[in-house]
């Protein structure tokens, strides 16, 4: 009677000792899990290590108290000096060396630099280090403990990302796979604990009295009522997320859901105990709302989830309240999507607002909280979207479906620099590889960021294929969207054009950077994007098998030419200028280029070379302008002493470097501009509207002293020397320069002489044509010396290639005959150059009009009429009406026979003939000539009274 009295009063005082520690405990643990939630951080309980090495270790090291130095060397972070301790000097006792291994493993996680992956694998080697712990355990309660902490950890460590993830942002395939292998791990653990701890209070219940106050005075009952509540509550949650990596429809995910749901209803525990006794009540009705929404019952998880919104309100101490934030969020998150859920999506929005609200003066404007409620915003829009489909407001739904995915753009809007974070999220929610049709915009752009990023640390084929991902779906943007969603355009042609260098299609990567560039000049990497542009193209315009590409100089140009005008205060813009300059003057942009030469910065790397080049420039536009306007001639003598000027500078600004320089390769390229920038002056000198030939000639007066082994500048040194020995009528030391300067550079003579020749008689025509016939006839004999000479040159001088100019030269050294009136001797040469063509055959077979011509020309000018005229009708007999040797060649036939005094009425027919031709290319010079030779036929005519004469 006594023992079963007994026994019924120890029941008795279990029962009410575990309803009492329920409230407390629970209230205890759920702030300490509320801090692991929020935090990601496990607090299990652990024994300290024993200190067992007496007499196997040195006396200082027996001194030490182990488990203090272990707990020191923790608390200030010494991990690798824990490891190399642990390693001298291991535990002897296994269990306690494995606590202490864990130890360091879950230091490792709480690390706040290391990686979401290095956190992970701390906390499974941790968690595996439990499994050993429990496996080897003696000690009944010491197993249950590590098998909560097992349980605990397995959810709110390791699975902690997965549940957050699909919680607050929404289902994803990897996440459920995920939390479904730890949820299967985590449930039979806390089961079995559960279980466990069950059948020992009832074998506990049937203990003496006396055996009954052993447990209690070794704290066994004390340490039982703490493991029971906190095991039954983890399991509570290990079967709610259990469910939530199942898919919706699944029957055990339903099964799940029901017993979280009985559970809570059947004990009050959970949802009905004081807030004064503890926090279990809040998480408790934040579990019943969540589970209650996904088994569709959503007027009381409505209910619950205000409730739980409520009491996370009412908590007034700061600790708590903080630990209830996580608790706090969720419930927003879930209560916005219960309305939604019900297409209620007025009440949907108002309660975001509130929520949005609280985010900023609540949580501290959290962007991931932020970014959690625009995901959210986005799933009511679409949801809005699909209903208004569904009643046939097409127009409606496609306006609401754009108001979810401008949701993610205002949010990227306000903080760009974090809009990685988005596109993660947004590409964490799509299938991999998904097909664009459905994407809108922002999951466009967030493929393409991701594919991106992906290709960084893919290799071969996997990496290409992510790149050429990243263009196609950039593409697919660009046509579908580019109006639509201005504000991700520069974005995603900056993306596409980074893919497309990345795969080696410089074309498409330069198109794409100067898109940016140009037409998104705000875009935070436009100057990026420009310099790529530049960069790129650059590679190529500097590839020498490139460098007659006019269209590549012309990209260079306008590439470098968007640059530095779009970012003229960028340090690249500024560096750039220098080859801004180069390319604008390689064009031909020699104004412009001078320009930029100009504005390169004094501490430039080329600044001295952009101060000769100033020079280059300068006197090339000044040269092109003499040509185009030779009349203009107070602006060209300014120019010219515009450059006289500065070649003054360009002297001391070389001169200056040479001497400070300690690169003897460097100062030798400055000596060789110093020598050119002389040339550069005395040319400018012969301009015919400055004229100056002496002094050009004292520029370079002592060149080969000054500058010797410039070779390459021997030619154009020469011609300045032979043109100015022309102009002053120096012949002599013209004729004596040529031969000295053919043997001093014999490789470059020909291209120089035959450069100098084409001048001369260029200026010898135009002088002709306004009848200055004394300086034409000294500048023809000057283009003869220069033709004899290379005519000689070229026999003693044979192409290395092969080729064969030897007719060219004959004939140019026939025509500079006729040019200079040694008209027997033009025709000479002339009938040389044909027997060399036929073979001996004469003009009759000749089909060289240069020849021909020059043959008859010189016939004429020597008055053989008789010679001439054959040859002038077979050129113009065998010449097309649109080419101008063949009105030359009738002009002079008709000349010919009025000469021979052949009857003047058969040449004025001719004449008036051609005359009265409206649509006759006839060239207007040769008309005046033909009408002047009518008038004298005409007056023969009249003069014999109509007789032929």
């Amino acid at each position: 009677m006594r023992s079963r009295m007994f026994h019924r009063t120890h029941g008795l005082r279990r029962r009410v000792r575990w309803s009492v520690a329920t409230a407390v405990c629970l209230g205890a643990m759920l702030l300490h899990n509320a801090s692991l939630a929020a935090r990601g951080q496990s607090e299990p309980k652990s024994a300290e290590p024993q200190d067992s090495r007496a007499g196997s270790v040195p006396a200082e090291e027996r001194r030490l108290n182990a488990r203090a130095f272990h707990r020191g060397l923790r608390e200030r972070g010494l991990l690798e000096l824990l490891e190399l301790h642990l390693a001298d000097f291991p535990p002897k006792n296994r269990i306690s060396s494995l606590e202490l291994q864990r130890e360091l493993y879950l230091e490792r996680a709480r690390d706040p630099s290391a990686s979401r992956a290095e956190r992970l694998a701390a906390f499974a080697g941790a968690n595996r280090i439990l499994e050993g712990l429990i496996e080897h355990s003696q000690d009944p309660i010491d197993r249950w403990e590590w098998q909560l902490a097992l349980g605990r950890s397995l959810i709110y460590d390791e699975a902690r990302p997965y549940f957050l993830t699909i919680l607050e942002r929404g289902d994803n395939e990897s996440d459920r796979v995920a939390l479904l292998e730890l949820t299967r791990r985590a449930v039979p653990v806390l089961d079995a604990l559960v279980k466990e701890l069950t059948d020992e209070f009832v074998r506990v219940e049937e203990l003496s009295l006396k055996a009954f106050e052993r447990l209690e005075r070794a704290g066994s009952i004390e340490r039982m009522d703490t493991l029971d509540p906190e095991a039954r509550y983890r399991r509570l949650w290990a079967w709610f997320f259990h469910a939530l990596a199942r898919p919706d429809g699944n029957s055990e995910r339903t099964r799940l859901l029901h017993l979280v749901l009985d559970t809570l209803t059947r004990s009050a525990t959970y949802l009905q105990t004081p807030l004064r006794s503890g926090l279990v009540q809040i998480p408790s009705r934040l579990l019943a709302g969540m589970t209650r929404r996904r088994l569709n019952d959503h007027a009381s998880a409505r209910e619950h989830l205000k409730q739980t919104i409520s009491l996370c309100e009412r908590v007034s101490d700061p600790t708590q309240r903080k630990d209830m934030e996580w608790v706090l969020r969720l419930a927003w998150i879930e209560r916005i999507r219960n309305e939604r859920d019900v297409a209620d999506f007025d009440a949907a929005r108002k309660q975001l607002t509130r929520f949005v609200q609280l985010i900023e003066t609540d949580f501290g404007d959290d962007f991931e909280l932020r970014e959690a409620a625009a995901l959210v915003e986005r799933s009511i829009h679409r949801a809005r979207a699909n209903a208004l489909k569904s009643a046939g407001r097409s127009g409606e739904a496609k306006r609401a479906y754009a108001d979810g995915w401008r949701t993610l753009t205002k949010l990227i809007n306000t903080a760009p620099e974090r809009r990685g974070e988005v596109y993660d999220a947004v590409n964490h929610l799509l299938d991999p590889g998904a097909a664009t049709e459905g994407l809108d915009p922002v999951e466009l752009a967030a493929v393409v960021a991701g594919a991106l990023s992906a290709s960084r640390t893919a290799e071969g084929g996997e990496r290409e294929a992510l790149l050429r991902r990243a263009v196609r779906v950039a593409d697919v943007f660009l046509a579908r969207y580019k109006e639509e969603a201005k504000g991700l355009t520069p974005e995603l042609l900056f993306n596409a054009g980074v893919a497309a260098f990345e795969l080696g299609e410089m074309g498409g990567a330069v198109e794409r950077f100067v898109a940016v560039a140009r037409d998104h000049p705000d875009y935070e990497h436009a100057l990026r994007a420009s310099t790529f542009a530049v960069q790129i193209l650059a590679e190529s315009y500097n590839d020498p098998a490139l460098a007659s590409d006019a269209g590549l100089r012309r990209r260079y140009i306008e590439t470098l030419d968007l640059l530095i005008t779009g970012h003229p205060r960028a340090e690249v813009a500024r560096y750039y200028r220098f080859y801004y300059g180069q390319a604008l003057e390689d064009a031909g942009q020699y104004e412009h280029a001078a320009r930029q030469y100009q504005l390169v910065d004094e501490d430039h790397e080329h600044r001295v070379e952009a101060v000769f080049l100033r020079l280059r420039t300068l006197a090339a536009a000044l040269t092109e302008e003499a040509r185009a306007n030779p009349r203009d001639e107070p602006r060209i003598r300014k120019g010219g002493r515009e450059v006289a000027d500065l070649h003054r500078k360009v002297i001391s600004a070389l001169t200056d470097a040479i001497a400070d320089s300690a690169d003897d390769a460097r100062a030798a390229v400055w000596r060789s501009l110093l020598g050119e920038a002389a040339i550069i002056a005395a040319e400018v000198r012969l301009l015919p509207q400055i004229d100056r030939p002496e002094k050009a000639l004292q520029e370079l007066a002592d060149f080969e002293k000054s500058f010797p082994g410039l070779r390459q500048f021997v030619g154009r040194v020469l011609r300045v020397r032979l043109v100015a020995y022309e102009k002053l009528g120096r012949f002599d030391d013209a004729t004596a320069a040529i031969p000295a300067y053919i043997a001093s550079d014999p490789e470059h003579a020909g291209p120089t002489l035959q450069s100098l020749f084409v001048a001369l008689t260029t200026e010898v025509h135009r002088l002709r044509e306004v009848d200055e016939e004394e300086a034409a006839a000294r500048k023809a004999k000057a283009a003869l010396v220069i033709a004899e000479q290379l005519d000689d040159w070229a026999r003693r001088h044979p192409p290395s290639d092969g080729s064969d100019n030897r007719l060219a030269l004959s004939l140019q050294l026939a025509e500079a005959n006729l040019l200079a009136g040694q008209f027997e001797r033009s025709a000479e040469l002339f009938e040389e150059c044909i027997a060399e063509e036929t073979g001996g055959g004469g003009f009759a077979k000749s089909k060289d009009q240069r020849a021909m011509m020059g043959l008859a020309e010189a016939r004429f000018l020597s008055e053989a009429f008789d010679d001439a005229l054959p040859i002038f009708n077979r050129i113009t007999v065998g010449t097309p009406t649109k080419s101008r040797v063949h009105w030359q060649a009738l002009l002079r036939d008709l000349q010919c026979r009025t000469s021979l005094r052949h009857p003047p009425v058969g040449i004025i027919k001719v004449i008036a003939q051609q005359l009265s031709m409206d649509a006759s290319p006839l060239p207007a010079d040769i008309r005046i000539e033909l009408e002047r030779l009518k008038r004298r036929n005409e007056a023969r005519r009249d003069a014999h009274g109509g007789a032929e004469s």
